[in-house]
């Protein structure tokens, strides 16, 4: 509502965002061309789908408020940190082969708010 803030940490996370389309994406190669690939173990690696777009929470609410055109009402360091906070995201799995995002943070975020705004 009108006036309401949004009481949060420092804001230092950082996070590695996909967009879900190109999620999805990376899911179905994995799926339709497992037996086409060879890998050095006899198991199925552990995969990471990376943006290459890591930033802090901080940076995301600077790039929606440009993307949108909004400002978000957000008290930053009004919170503190929760114990065991995530700081970095885990990437420690194989990049998905022939596959790369198409749709950066920025377009995401124009998708999403045109499409939350219908």
């Amino acid at each position: 509502s009108m006036g309401t803030s949004l009481d949060m940490s420092e804001g230092s996370q950082k996070m590695d965002l996909v967009y879900a389309a190109d999620v999805a994406m990376a899911f179905r190669l994995l799926v339709e061309h497992q037996e086409d690939w060879t890998f050095s173990s006899e198991l199925m690696p552990t995969f990471s789908i990376t943006s290459g777009e890591v930033m802090s929470l901080r940076e995301l609410a600077a790039l929606f408020e440009s993307v949108t055109g909004k400002t978000l009402p957000i008290r930053w360091g009004t919170r503190p940190m929760r114990p065991r906070e995530v700081m970095i995201p885990w990437s420690a799995g194989c990049c998905v082969p022939e596959w790369a995002p198409t749709v950066s943070l920025s377009e995401g975020i124009q998708l999403t708010w045109r499409a939350c705004r219908v």
